[in-house]
Protein backbone atom coordinates (compact mmCIF):
# COMPACT_ATOMS: atom_id res chain seq x y z
CA UNK A 1 0.00 0.00 0.00
CA UNK A 2 1.30 3.17 -0.99
CA UNK A 3 2.04 5.98 1.38
CA UNK A 4 0.22 9.55 0.86
CA UNK A 5 2.04 12.14 -0.78
CA UNK A 6 -0.44 14.99 -0.12
CA UNK A 7 -1.84 15.41 3.62
CA UNK A 8 -2.70 17.83 6.26
CA UNK A 9 -1.00 18.94 9.64
CA UNK A 10 -4.64 18.60 11.33
CA UNK A 11 -4.95 14.63 10.10
CA UNK A 12 -0.90 14.07 11.74
CA UNK A 13 -1.97 16.28 14.61
CA UNK A 14 -5.36 14.43 15.02
CA UNK A 15 -3.93 10.60 14.85
CA UNK A 16 -0.78 12.17 17.18
CA UNK A 17 -3.61 12.82 20.17
CA UNK A 18 -5.65 9.73 20.27
CA UNK A 19 -2.10 7.97 20.36
CA UNK A 20 -0.56 9.52 22.91
CA UNK A 21 -3.86 10.56 24.69
CA UNK A 22 -3.40 6.43 24.91
CA UNK A 23 0.39 5.76 25.27
CA UNK A 24 3.32 7.80 26.63
CA UNK A 25 5.45 7.81 23.70
CA UNK A 26 5.44 7.59 19.97
CA UNK A 27 8.06 7.14 17.05
CA UNK A 28 8.72 8.23 13.55
CA UNK A 29 7.20 4.62 12.17
CA UNK A 30 4.06 4.68 14.23
CA UNK A 31 2.86 8.06 12.97
CA UNK A 32 3.88 6.79 9.46
CA UNK A 33 1.80 3.60 9.54
CA UNK A 34 -0.80 5.11 11.61
CA UNK A 35 -1.78 8.28 9.35
CA UNK A 36 -0.29 6.98 6.28
CA UNK A 37 2.42 9.41 5.93
CA UNK A 38 5.34 8.22 4.50
CA UNK A 39 8.37 8.77 7.05
CA UNK A 40 10.11 10.72 4.69
CA UNK A 41 7.30 13.64 4.23
CA UNK A 42 7.22 13.72 7.70
CA UNK A 43 10.92 14.50 8.24
CA UNK A 44 10.93 16.65 5.11
CA UNK A 45 8.04 18.67 6.95
CA UNK A 46 9.03 18.42 10.59
CA UNK A 47 12.66 18.06 10.81
CA UNK A 48 12.48 15.38 13.33
CA UNK A 49 10.27 13.21 15.73
CA UNK A 50 10.70 16.26 18.47
CA UNK A 51 9.73 18.91 15.39
CA UNK A 52 6.59 17.43 14.84
CA UNK A 53 5.54 17.20 18.60
CA UNK A 54 6.70 20.29 19.16
CA UNK A 55 4.86 21.63 15.57
CA UNK A 56 1.69 20.11 16.76
CA UNK A 57 1.56 21.64 20.28
CA UNK A 58 2.52 24.90 18.88
CA UNK A 59 -0.47 25.10 16.46
CA UNK A 60 -2.62 23.68 19.30
CA UNK A 61 -1.68 26.15 22.07
CA UNK A 62 -2.44 29.16 19.19
CA UNK A 63 -5.31 27.91 18.14
CA UNK A 64 -6.59 27.91 22.06
CA UNK A 65 -5.07 30.96 23.19
CA UNK A 66 -6.60 33.10 20.07
CA UNK A 67 -9.67 32.83 21.03
CA UNK A 68 -8.51 34.77 24.71
CA UNK A 69 -6.93 38.24 23.38
CA UNK A 70 -10.03 39.99 23.68
CA UNK A 71 -11.49 39.16 27.12
CA UNK A 72 -8.17 39.20 28.61
CA UNK A 73 -7.95 42.80 27.25
CA UNK A 74 -10.76 43.30 29.48
CA UNK A 75 -12.03 43.47 33.06
CA UNK A 76 -15.00 42.39 35.46
CA UNK A 77 -16.44 39.19 35.56
CA UNK A 78 -18.00 38.62 31.95
CA UNK A 79 -14.62 38.16 30.49
CA UNK A 80 -13.69 36.05 33.59
CA UNK A 81 -16.67 33.77 32.61
CA UNK A 82 -15.55 33.71 28.91
CA UNK A 83 -12.13 32.93 29.35
CA UNK A 84 -12.72 29.96 31.76
CA UNK A 85 -15.36 28.80 29.35
CA UNK A 86 -13.61 28.79 26.28
CA UNK A 87 -11.88 25.44 27.02
CA UNK A 88 -15.42 24.32 26.24
CA UNK A 89 -16.52 26.51 23.23
CA UNK A 90 -12.95 25.83 21.71
CA UNK A 91 -12.70 22.02 22.13
CA UNK A 92 -16.17 21.47 20.87
CA UNK A 93 -14.85 23.24 17.55
CA UNK A 94 -11.46 21.98 17.57
CA UNK A 95 -11.37 18.44 18.89
CA UNK A 96 -8.08 17.22 17.30
CA UNK A 97 -6.27 20.35 18.37
CA UNK A 98 -8.01 20.26 22.00
CA UNK A 99 -7.32 16.66 22.59
CA UNK A 100 -3.42 17.43 21.82
CA UNK A 101 -3.56 20.33 24.31
CA UNK A 102 -5.88 19.55 27.17
CA UNK A 103 -4.89 15.67 27.20
CA UNK A 104 -1.65 15.60 26.50
CA UNK A 105 1.34 16.79 28.82
CA UNK A 106 2.81 19.49 27.67
CA UNK A 107 6.25 18.18 28.83
CA UNK A 108 5.52 14.87 26.50
CA UNK A 109 5.14 17.06 23.07
CA UNK A 110 7.66 20.09 23.81
CA UNK A 111 10.98 18.47 25.05
CA UNK A 112 13.41 20.90 24.20
CA UNK A 113 15.08 18.95 21.26
CA UNK A 114 12.89 20.85 18.27
CA UNK A 115 15.09 23.04 16.79
CA UNK A 116 16.16 26.89 17.78
CA UNK A 117 13.81 28.19 15.21
CA UNK A 118 10.79 26.59 16.69
CA UNK A 119 11.80 26.43 20.66
CA UNK A 120 12.19 30.25 19.77
CA UNK A 121 8.69 30.25 18.76
CA UNK A 122 7.41 28.06 21.61
CA UNK A 123 9.47 30.94 24.21
CA UNK A 124 8.01 33.89 22.06
CA UNK A 125 4.31 32.52 22.48
CA UNK A 126 4.72 31.52 26.00
CA UNK A 127 6.36 35.06 27.26
CA UNK A 128 3.23 36.65 25.04
CA UNK A 129 0.57 35.09 27.07
CA UNK A 130 1.85 35.00 30.42
CA UNK A 131 2.37 38.81 30.13
CA UNK A 132 -1.81 39.35 28.45
CA UNK A 133 -2.70 36.71 31.88
CA UNK A 134 -0.69 38.66 34.37
CA UNK A 135 -2.53 41.66 33.04
CA UNK A 136 -5.77 40.69 33.68
CA UNK A 137 -4.81 39.44 36.79
CA UNK A 138 -3.83 42.36 37.74
CA UNK A 139 -6.29 44.80 36.16
CA UNK A 140 -8.97 42.47 38.10
CA UNK A 141 -6.91 42.69 41.55
CA UNK A 142 -6.69 38.46 41.43
CA UNK A 143 -4.99 36.40 42.93
CA UNK A 144 -2.48 34.79 40.08
CA UNK A 145 -2.47 31.16 41.88
CA UNK A 146 -6.34 31.01 42.30
CA UNK A 147 -6.53 32.94 38.70
CA UNK A 148 -4.68 30.28 37.10
CA UNK A 149 -6.98 27.60 38.45
CA UNK A 150 -10.35 29.12 37.86
CA UNK A 151 -9.48 30.16 34.47
CA UNK A 152 -7.13 27.53 32.69
CA UNK A 153 -6.43 24.66 34.86
CA UNK A 154 -9.02 23.35 36.06
CA UNK A 155 -11.23 24.22 32.82
CA UNK A 156 -9.13 22.17 30.92
CA UNK A 157 -9.07 19.11 33.45
CA UNK A 158 -12.81 19.20 33.43
CA UNK A 159 -12.74 19.37 29.43
CA UNK A 160 -10.45 17.11 28.75
CA UNK A 161 -13.01 14.30 29.82
CA UNK A 162 -15.14 15.30 27.61
CA UNK A 163 -12.99 16.08 24.26
CA UNK A 164 -14.38 14.25 21.35
CA UNK A 165 -18.21 13.84 22.61
CA UNK A 166 -20.88 15.86 21.42
CA UNK A 167 -22.13 19.07 22.96
CA UNK A 168 -18.79 19.61 25.03
CA UNK A 169 -20.48 23.09 26.45
CA UNK A 170 -23.25 22.17 27.45
CA UNK A 171 -22.31 19.31 29.40
CA UNK A 172 -19.07 21.48 30.87
CA UNK A 173 -20.45 24.72 31.30
CA UNK A 174 -22.10 24.15 34.69
CA UNK A 175 -18.94 22.11 36.30
CA UNK A 176 -16.51 25.26 34.82
CA UNK A 177 -18.60 28.01 36.28
CA UNK A 178 -18.55 26.44 39.48
CA UNK A 179 -15.04 26.09 39.95
CA UNK A 180 -14.70 29.40 38.46
CA UNK A 181 -16.94 30.59 41.51
CA UNK A 182 -15.27 28.30 43.60
CA UNK A 183 -11.95 30.09 42.92
CA UNK A 184 -12.65 33.64 42.49
CA UNK A 185 -15.53 36.35 43.71
CA UNK A 186 -18.54 36.35 41.71
CA UNK A 187 -20.09 39.60 41.79
CA UNK A 188 -24.23 40.15 41.29
CA UNK A 189 -23.53 42.26 38.28
CA UNK A 190 -23.88 41.78 34.66
CA UNK A 191 -23.05 43.02 31.69
CA UNK A 192 -23.12 42.76 28.06
CA UNK A 193 -19.70 41.00 28.50
CA UNK A 194 -21.08 38.54 30.39
CA UNK A 195 -22.69 36.78 27.43
CA UNK A 196 -20.50 33.11 27.90
CA UNK A 197 -22.42 31.52 25.14
CA UNK A 198 -21.21 33.36 22.01
CA UNK A 199 -18.36 31.98 20.24
CA UNK A 200 -17.34 35.48 18.91
CA UNK A 201 -14.00 35.11 20.80
CA UNK A 202 -13.12 31.97 18.53
CA UNK A 203 -10.30 32.79 16.50
CA UNK A 204 -11.02 32.39 12.48
CA UNK A 205 -9.56 29.25 11.20
CA UNK A 206 -10.89 27.62 8.09
CA UNK A 207 -10.53 23.69 9.39
CA UNK A 208 -12.37 22.39 11.95
CA UNK A 209 -9.60 20.53 14.26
Amino acid sequence: MGRKAQFTDIEVFDWLGRHLAEAPSVTVQQVSKGTGVSVGSIYHRYGSMDGLLATAWLAAARSYRGGLWRPLSRGGEGPMRRIALHAGRWAEARPALARLLFCVPERVLVRGAAGESLEAMIAKENAEFAGRVAGFVERNGLNPVRAELGLFVLPQRIVAGYVGEPQIFRQVKPLILNTLFAMLPASNSSSPDAEDDSDDDLENVSDKA
